[in-house]
């Protein structure tokens, strides 16, 4: 996602690939990404985007409603962190477990992205998300993110990705397919 917050300026956003980035080029956007990042292309200005703006407002109270059906404790996880080995990968986050042992990434999406996902609990995520959320962890070094998705105001459901990290910091999904990780690197 591009610059859309006020902690957030153009010069830190184009220092390193973000996990909103990492979602962008999975889904087939890798040059605009690119064009940002070397600054042929500016940041779109989402500050007056309505939608954007709304899912801001409605991030706390969806985590919330969330960590009250599933009787989980949260702390907010509003901090950067770099990759331990890959600096210029970074990533910013939404929420974390109280116990540092989960992430939780929060969307609020519209109703017809409902048929891109699976029943609650799920690790059937649309792949744009699932990278943002394998990116979140490989840079956290979390095994496990849930997807926390409000659908048209009327679903709440938490979908989840559990992510095996390898001490070099990489990881590959627990089916094994491999993801994130260095060319020729066998897992």
């Amino acid at each position: 996602m591009s610059n859309d917050r006020n902690d957030f300026p153009p010069e830190v956003r184009n220092s390193a690939l973000w996990s909103g980035d990492a979602r962008r080029y999975a889904t087939g956007k890798a040059g605009e990404v690119y064009a940002e990042k070397i600054g042929a292309k500016p940041l779109d200005d989402l500050s007056n985007v309505e939608l954007v703006q709304m899912g801001h407002v409605f991030q706390e109270p969806i985590m919330r409603e969330y960590a009250r059906r599933n009787q989980i404790n949260f702390k907010d996880a509003d901090y950067p962190l770099s990759h331990p080995t890959e600096p210029y990968i970074r990533s910013h986050f939404d929420y974390i477990s109280e116990d540092g042992t989960v992430l939780y990434e929060v969307k609020n999406l519209g109703i017809q992205q409902r048929k891109k996902y699976g029943d609650e609990g799920s690790d059937h995520i649309d792949l744009g998300y699932r990278v943002q959320c394998l990116h979140e962890a490989v840079v956290h070094r979390i095994e496990k993110v849930v997807l926390v998705v409000c659908f048209g105001g009327q679903e709440n459901c938490g979908l989840s990705r559990r992510v095996l990290c390898r001490s070099d910091g990489y990881a590959r999904q627990r089916n094994g397919e491999v993801l994130g990780t260095n060319p020729g690197t066998q897992l």
